[in-house]
């Protein structure tokens, strides 16, 4: 657990740990990786520019959070705020039709044990609601236009339903 950040689970943490998880094997393949980090980089960022174009006229129904203005991306997540429905639903229907959704933002770092007792200025309320409202639809280096067309297609009809 301390070797993997405190991790429990995926998403949740019980301590303070660190990140000591590469193991020589994995450095290896890592460093002949390196040499196509920016062909991986392009086609997520290319797929996450698909999602943009099928997903920004649905205001209404789900929000696509994308780096600000004057940021450059790297396609790390298609986060996806769902505005009529929560995100654990969303997400149970789309893992229901094939599609394998995310939500890599759960619950909050302050819900989590570690940061039960830390100190506060604010309430979490906003960021609370944010967890409970977001998926993250498929996003990965050879992700096909056809595949984020799929996956779209399917998140707007689970969140029309």
């Amino acid at each position: 657990t301390l070797r993997n950040h405190g991790r429990k689970s995926h998403y949740s943490y019980s301590y303070v740990g660190w990140n000591s998880r590469m193991s020589v094997l994995q450095a290896r393949f890592l460093l002949k990786m390196l040499g196509r980090a920016d062909q991986f980089i392009e086609s997520r960022t290319r797929a996450l520019s698909v999602y943009e174009k099928l997903l920004s006229k649905h205001g209404d129904k789900i929000r696509l959070h994308l780096p600000p203005a004057g940021v450059t991306g790297n396609g790390y997540l298609a986060v996806i705020e769902c505005l009529k429905k929560s995100g654990e639903e969303v997400s149970q229907k789309l893992k229901e039709i094939g599609i394998g959704v995310g939500r890599v933002y759960p619950e909050t770092i302050g819900s989590q044990v570690p940061a039960k007792e830390a100190l506060r200025s604010t309430s979490l309320k906003r960021s609370e609601d944010f967890c409970q409202r977001v998926v993250n639809l498929p996003l990965f280096a050879g992700i096909t236009e056809e595949e984020c067309r799929f996956s779209a297609e399917c998140l707007l009809k689970v969140v029309s339903e």
